[in-house]
This record gives C-alpha cells, structure tokens and sequence, in this order.
C-alpha cells in the first residue's frame, strides 16, 4: 500500500535551493539523498520499502524496540552504516497481504512500481548488475566488487578514491580471453639486396600491444635498411609511439653517417626524454588511456599555474606503461643490432642460429647489480610465477618508457634501475648467412633459437613465401601451452652476398701511391641469387 506523510507520496522528492558551495560529486550526493532516505519520512515523504531497506541497509534487524508491541517498526541509529547521523530501519515481521489486494499504481509513479525501485541518484538492478544511468555511476558499479552503498567508505571498497576517479587497471595485468584474436596483419616487401615479410597477432591478450616497423631505404646514400620490433606492457602507447618517431629520429641523429652505434645508443636515451613533453603527452594520450589523458591535461594546462605558483607542475612521461625494442640495421654487408628488454634477433648461419642479443632480465648479473645499485631489489616470488621482478614489478630490466622505474634521483639514465640504453652488436654478412629473425618475446617464450630456424629452413626449403612463414610460424606459437601473449615475428632473408662495406662519409682515401702500386682490387665473388617468391 503507498504509504503517504504530510500529504506527500513516497518518492516525490521536493525542490532544494542551490547553495553556492561547490558542487558536491556524484558519490556525495548519492551519500546525501541515501542517508536521507535512511533517517525517515521527515526527508523523502515516507521510509523506505521493506525491499529498499534490505538492498541498501542489509538484512532487517528482527528485534523489537523497547516499549513497542505487535508488529510495529522501530527506528534506531547504526553507525555501522553510512555517515555519522544516519539512521538504519529496523523492521518485525509486517503481516502478509495478497498482491491482488494492492491499489494498483497509477499516474507518474506508474512507471517506476513497474521498473522496480531506484534510488533518485541512479536506476540499476541491483540483482542483475544492468545499469541505465550516469557514465561514472555505471563505472563504480562494474568494479571488482558490489556498490553496498553510497558512502567514502563504499567508494574505496569498489575501486573508487578519494578523486572519484576510477583506479587504473593495465592491460598487461588483465584477464586473458578464453577465445584468441587470430586475425594476422601481415605485409612483405624486397628491394635489391634483401627480401622480408612481418606478421602479428593478438592472440589470448585483451588488447594489441605490439607494434613494428619497417623501412627498407632509410638512407640512401648509406644504403641503409631498418627493421624494428616493439613489445608494449602496460598498454600499447608507448610501443606505437616508438614504431613511428625511432626511425625518423635515428636518421636526423648528427652521427648516424659516420658512427651508427652511437647514433643509435643516443636515439633510445633521446626517446625517453621525447616522451615526456607536452607534445608527446597529446599523441600518447591519442594511444593511451585514463592516465595519459590525466598528464596531458596536466601538461597543457601548466601554464594557467605560472602566474600563481611561478613553475610548471611536473610531467614524468608514462609510468607505467612501456615497451622493449629490438631494432636491426643493415647497413653494407653488416647486421647492427640494437636490443633493450626481452625482444631477439636470431640470424641463421649455415643452418645454425646465431643470437645477435641478450634477453634483458632483472636476474641477469650486470642487470642485477645496476638495479641493487640504484636501491631496488630483485624478486623472485611463487605468486608472481616465479619470474625475476624488480620490486615485484616489471620482469624487464630495460626498456623504453616506464618512468617509474627511472626516478631516483643522483643517477643518470643509464645508471636507473631501468634504463633505456641499448645493448648493441654488429655481425657481417657472409656467403652462408641465410636469413634473420626479429621477434617478440611471444616467440621466443614458445620455440628456441634452434626450433625457430629450423622452423623456417623446412619452409624455405619448400618454396614457401616469407609471408606464409610467418603466419604459419604465429599459428604454430598460439596452438603451444605458452602461446598466450601477443606475437610479432619479421622474417628478412638475403638476397646475394653484399659487398664491402662503404668508407666513412667524409673522409678522403689515401693518396700518395704510383700508378703502378695502385692497383684495382679483385672483383668480389657474389653468391648465386637466392629466390624469394612472393603470393
């Protein structure tokens, strides 16, 4: 039966004046009208249903308040619930009345007796977690865990602060999918000295982190191929940045005619310092989610603040987000290999693999000693699978990105318990040199160096296309035990035997000699031709 107060329904709230306070946020404001409802018929025109007060307050108290007989409701304060100054309905047993007994429910509160009953601040169903309200209500109430109620303390509870902002989840710590992406992005290319095809997949992962790129002709007066593979955690804004600006900032480095090894040191330390201005802070947050968006506007803003605090608030770049980088120049008939974190380059000799860089773990005894030096500690612990962790966190010990890691002061960049300071190594190429592997380490954690060349030795030798090989060989990874993360693979395979390496820029040969004495070199032999068939 409506039960009715002054003349007022139930659920007809009355207007409130505006105070020039601020405003107050949602969750306040929810706090506000349930404590409200709570304290009675004075406030909303009547107490809640017996229904409301057993899905906001909890199961009914069956006690009977002092002085009180029969069936009669009891009001008393419970300040286990809500704020101070909240009341809690306690209700006995009310005698049972048969439905068809009721008025029916007419006019403008017809509608909501037939949705069931809401709270004024939002409308959800409270059994089937169905939600039709307000963006940031909806987010609180697909948290981990139930909205019991509207309170500070209920906000910490389902993963709401202090700032009513959602607490950030990353991507890398989410739950796999229990059917994989296998759609492939895959593309190939050759010029005159070399032929390679790329592939990648999502796989189980709930997003796509990996990135690559590719350029064939860098520089044309060096004749200089780049390959770069990208290994993202923590969200793809990092590995997507890196894919499109290394490259470009590698050839516009002062060094990468004369000393290509510096110059590509330099560009990974130069990256790290690119990442953190306000113009990088716009393209990430392009890529990135809630807390690129959070430094953006912190970074675009700064200068609002000058007049009052006279400084910038600080922008760190992305902390928690980062990626490896693996990155392959072929400059002449030499292979430089550039690596930071647990992304691999293989090159393939006379059918024996030949790794061309180090995994980059925490556990690794120059890495070690960098990070205890810098007063982090390596973990190793069975609940986080008994994987090497700094401070058991990141199972990296270089990368590019994750500023939280590259904070303590004193120390330059290469001295950070994380640094972004390549591991380089050069290798030529030979007559027997067939083919090289660039890949992430959702390769690598599935097949060793050995297995992944004989793996596309048997193709080649089959005239399968380098495309074809590379999705056979992700199809291969996903259908293993481990296959679980994301998988990028770029497969280059050389043409002839290149010749000699070109002389330095700049630099004139030696003079001095007779005519006689300067004599021409022997013509270079050159390897038959190897075919690269493309679909």
């Amino acid at each position: 039966m409506t039960q009715r107060c002054r003349g007022r329904a139930f659920g007809r709230v009355p207007a409130r004046r505006e105070s020039s306070a601020a405003p107050e946020c949602w969750a306040a404001a929810a706090t506000r009208r349930l404590a409200g409802l709570r304290r009675g018929p004075r406030h909303f025109g009547g107490p809640p249903p017996r229904r409301v007060a057993a899905a906001v307050l909890g199961p009914p108290r069956r006690e009977r308040a002092p002085g009180t007989r029969g069936r009669r409701s009891s009001v008393s304060p419970d300040p286990a619930h809500g704020p101070p100054g909240a009341w809690a309905v306690s209700r006995m047993p009310a005698p049972r009345r048969p439905v068809q007994h009721r008025p029916p429910v007419r006019g403008r509160r017809a509608g909501a007796a037939s949705a069931g009953w809401a709270p004024p601040c939002a409308r959800w169903s409270l059994a089937a977690g169905r939600t039709e309200c307000q963006p940031a209500i909806r987010l609180a109430l697909a948290a981990p865990l139930r909205l019991a109620s509207c309170t500070p303390h209920a906000r910490r509870t389902c993963g709401i602060g202090d700032g009513d902002r959602p607490s950030r989840i990353s991507s890398s710590t989410m739950a796999a999918r229990s059917v994989p992406v296998t759609a492939m992005a895959t593309e190939s290319g050759e010029n005159g000295r070399l032929c390679y095809a790329v592939s990648a997949m999502q796989g189980y992962r709930d997003t796509m982190e990996d990135a690559h790129r590719v350029v064939l002709d860098l520089d044309a007066a060096t004749a200089t191929s780049f390959f770069g593979v990208y290994d993202g955690h923590g969200g793809p804004a990092v590995s997507k940045y890196c894919a499109k600006h290394l490259h470009n900032e590698l050839r516009k480095h002062a060094d990468f005619g004369r000393d290509p090894i510096a110059a590509i040191e330099r560009t990974f330390l130069r990256m790290d310092e690119k990442m953190k201005t306000r113009k990088a802070a716009k393209e990430l947050c392009k890529y990135g989610g809630n807390e690129f968006w959070e430094n953006y506007r912190k970074a675009i803003h700064s200068s609002r603040f000058l007049p009052i605090c006279g400084e910038k608030p600080p922008y760190d770049g992305p902390t928690s987000d980062g990626c490896t980088a693996c990155v392959v120049l072929i400059r002449g008939n030499q292979i430089i290999v550039a690596n930071a974190g647990d992304s691999r380059c293989v090159l393939s000799r006379n059918n024996q693999p030949i790794a061309l860089s180090i995994d980059h773990k925490p556990n690794v005894p120059g890495e070690r000693v960098r990070i205890e030096n810098a007063g982090r500690t390596v973990t190793v612990t069975e609940a986080r699978g008994n994987i090497p962790r700094i401070d058991n966190g990141i199972a990296i010990s270089r990368s590019l990105g994750d500023m939280a890691y590259k904070d303590v002061e004193g120390l330059s960049p290469i001295q950070q318990p994380i640094t972004a300071l390549p591991e380089v190594r050069t290798e030529d190429i030979t007559h027997d040199s067939q083919f090289l592997i660039i890949a992430c380490d959702g390769i690598w954690d599935c097949m060793t160096n050995q297995q992944a060349t004989d793996f596309v030795r048997i193709y080649l030798e089959s005239d399968i296309n380098l495309a074809a090989i590379c999705e056979a060989m992700l199809t291969h990874c996903l259908a293993t035990p481990r296959g679980r993360d994301n998988m990028t693979v770029t497969l280059v395979r050389f043409k002839t035997t290149l010749p000699p390496p070109l002389p330095p820029p700049n630099i004139p040969p030696a003079g001095g000699l007779d005519d006689e004495a300067d004599e021409a070199p022997p013509a270079a032999t050159t390897a038959e031709v190897a075919s690269c068939s493309h679909s």
